[in-house]
């Protein structure tokens, strides 16, 4: 049985990440169906994150811990990579939603000092 968060202010995901071979990594919240995430992208390939609809460069390399923080609001989405923001989404999110991480593809993941506030 999957528990939601009911939400707060403001729910802060924090955790360290390292990839094992080329991937992305996403972490962040979900109410569940197609297009209802709300977090970031770290795509280790071409280097560049994703939040929202705004993307850019990312420090994000293959077999280096890296340290990504999200915070999820009603009212957005913001992120940070190895303590240098990287980007901030008006589409938040609401009540009720889970907790996501995924990968695009099967790749080893080491996740370690994962940390949820709400």
């Amino acid at each position: 049985m999957l528990s939601t968060i009911e939400f707060d202010e403001c729910t802060l995901l924090i955790t360290q990440v390292k990839l094992e071979k080329d991937a992305v990594f996403g972490i962040g919240g979900s109410t569940g169906g197609k297009g209802q995430f709300a977090g970031v992208l770290l795509d280790s390939k071409n280097k560049t994150f994703t939040v929202g609809n705004e993307s850019g460069p990312a420090a994000f390399a293959v077999g280096a811990f890296h340290k990504v923080e999200v915070a999820l609001t009603e009212a957005g989405v913001s992120a940070t990579l190895d303590g240098k923001a990287l980007g901030k989404s008006t589409k938040g999110i609401g009540d009720g939603f889970f907790i996501e991480m995924s990968l695009d593809r099967y790749v080893m993941a080491d996740v370690d000092n994962f940390q949820l506030t709400a």
